[in-house]
């Protein structure tokens, strides 16, 4: 005797393509590429990407700038560290 709850091959495909196809009506109502906003996302990132090295650009020449102001007292102390006698360095009694 057949189940009541017993579907055959024929309904069980209808019902697995009813639930395929309000799936994909779930998605169907994303933004797609003609909405302004997405298209100002690439144009946002750009803006983000420039400031970005822009940003980074201005930080390289900021320690550049440290470099060479501290450059001359770095050399002065590697020399005076040379030039004194080891004795002289060694800080214990």
């Amino acid at each position: 005797m057949r189940q009541p709850s017993d579907n055959g091959p024929a309904e069980r495909r209808t019902a697995a393509a009813n639930a395929k196809r309000r799936l994909l009506a779930k998605y169907a109502s994303t933004p797609k590429e003609t909405v302004p906003d997405v298209q100002e996302r690439p144009a946002g990132r750009d803006c983000m990407r420039g400031r970005r090295t822009e940003g980074e650009a201005l930080q390289n020449a900021e320690n550049e700038r440290l470099l060479a102001e501290l450059k001359p007292s770095a050399i002065a102390i590697t020399q005076h560290a040379k030039l004194a006698k080891p004795d002289t360095l060694n800080h214990s009694p």
